[in-house]
């Protein structure tokens, strides 16, 4: 059932699909008839997936999802498959964790950088995805063979903000760590040295045999 699936057992993000009878005929009559039976079933299809000639199997579920409409008639919800992928057994580990608990002036920090970080009246279709912005302002650029112009992005808080709210960012880090080493950025492990180099430089490199010296 639909119920048994978790959101922690997906890998990545997921795929939505539908049928396109322009590239296979017949398949709005089949996913019509299986999107059906699953929704009324209640059911999930565990199946194995091969993207590409050379690709892996995975392993993925098929999650249905019936169509919604809106009070105006439009569509909220397209009917369609969710594709999941699934983790196989190696993937599936136990982490040990500190048995810890927050105090109470910890939480109460927390809730500090969250209420400072809200966004009020939070819409999704108000931000552009700035990925996409930024392959559009550089194709724009190489197509009138000038200087791209890049967009802002405005899903990342104003620096401002950070300003305003830094004695409460302040107080949430002394409260979680009292080292504020902590959180720096960790330094890259340094290089192991092999066993014949003094650390001086370079080791140096074996003199190749001469073959008339070998032949004699």
């Amino acid at each position: 059932t639909q119920s048994t699936w978790e959101p922690h057992h997906q890998l990545r993000h997921s795929v939505f699909l539908y049928p396109s009878e322009e590239l296979i005929t017949g398949s709005v009559r089949a996913f019509a008839a299986l999107l059906t039976r699953m929704l009324a079933g209640d059911k999930i299809a565990i199946c194995r997936l091969i993207q590409g000639r050379n690709a892996e199997p995975v392993l993925v579920a098929l999650l249905p999802q019936g169509e919604e409409r809106g009070d105006d008639g439009a569509v909220t919800k397209p009917a369609g498959f969710h594709l999941i992928t699934l983790p196989f057994m190696e993937d599936l580990r136990e982490l040990k964790l500190a048995d810890t608990v927050a105090s109470t002036a910890q939480v109460q920090a927390a809730k500090g950088v969250i209420r400072a970080f809200t966004a009020m009246n939070f819409a999704p279709e108000a931000f552009l995805n700035p990925a996409l912005q930024r392959h559009y302002a550089i194709l724009h650029g190489l197509a009138l063979q000038r200087e791209p112009q890049m967009p802002v992005d405005d899903t990342v808080p104003p620096p401002e903000r950070f300003a305003r709210f830094a004695g409460t960012l302040d107080a949430f880090k002394n409260q979680i760590s009292s080292n504020p080493l902590a959180w720096e950025a960790p330094k890259p492990a340094a290089k192991r040295k092999r066993e014949d180099d003094d650390g001086s430089g370079p080791p140096a490199k074996r003199a190749k045999a001469n073959p008339t010296d070998v032949a004699s």
